[in-house]
């Protein structure tokens, strides 16, 4: 496992640094910060304050965020694509998966520590926005295989990170608790099988694709 990390790490974070400092990359991450510190200070003053939460207002923000700034990732990849062929396909697939992981990193370090300085927010990101950095970059790493056209493969990755509710994380099922003071299983099998079609789509698309070359 050491040998197939070792040699993408450097590149996945070049990919992520070149990302995330194209003007995309900072017009999208000033936005959705801007977003967030707009809607968590008009909170208080909405008429529907009583239905709606700041923590879960944040949470949703930085979900599209990540999908986001992960389909930059994916694109810009898609460019790089004769650079990166050279690390084969595990490490092509290794590299963007680890670049969007790095991406979600960084901005969940800047909206997370600016709501916990200025509305203190919990900084510590919850079991949904890890699932969800997975989840997408994993994706990503799939199609990155794809040899596709940058706005072709950019449409094919909304599509599929959107064939699940809130970008392919089910939420706990309350039905599922086994009594009172136990919570719930937050993987049902009816969340959890969903959320691998998207990715089994890609491998079959990409499959497909390699078979009539």
């Amino acid at each position: 496992m050491s040998r197939l990390w070792a040699p993408v790490l450097r590149p996945a974070w070049l990919l992520a640094r070149q990302t995330l400092a194209s003007r995309a990359g900072l017009a999208l991450l000033v936005g959705f910060v801007g977003l967030d510190l707009l809607a968590r200070s008009a909170l208080p003053f909405a008429v529907a304050a009583s239905h709606a939460r700041a923590d879960e207002i944040g949470r949703e923000s930085r979900l599209l965020l990540f999908g986001c700034i992960t389909l930059l990732a994916l694109l810009r990849a898609s460019r790089w694509r004769p650079v990166l062929l050279g690390l084969g396909d595990l490490g092509l697939v290794a590299t963007v998966c680890l670049s969007a992981l790095y991406l979600d990193c960084i901005v969940h370090l800047v909206v997370g520590s600016l709501d916990g300085l200025l509305f203190r927010a919990d900084p510590r990101p919850g079991w949904m926005e890890l699932g969800a950095s997975i989840w997408l970059a994993t994706l990503a790493g799939i199609l990155a295989l794809s040899r596709l056209e940058p706005r072709a493969l950019g449409l094919v990755f909304l599509l599929l990170a959107w064939w699940v509710p809130v970008l392919g994380l089910p939420a706990p099922d309350a039905a599922g608790a086994l009594g009172e003071g136990i919570p719930p299983t937050p993987w049902s099998a009816g969340g959890f099988l969903p959320m691998l079609v998207p990715h089994l789509w890609a491998v079959g698309y990409v499959c497909l694709e390699r078979a009539q070359r």
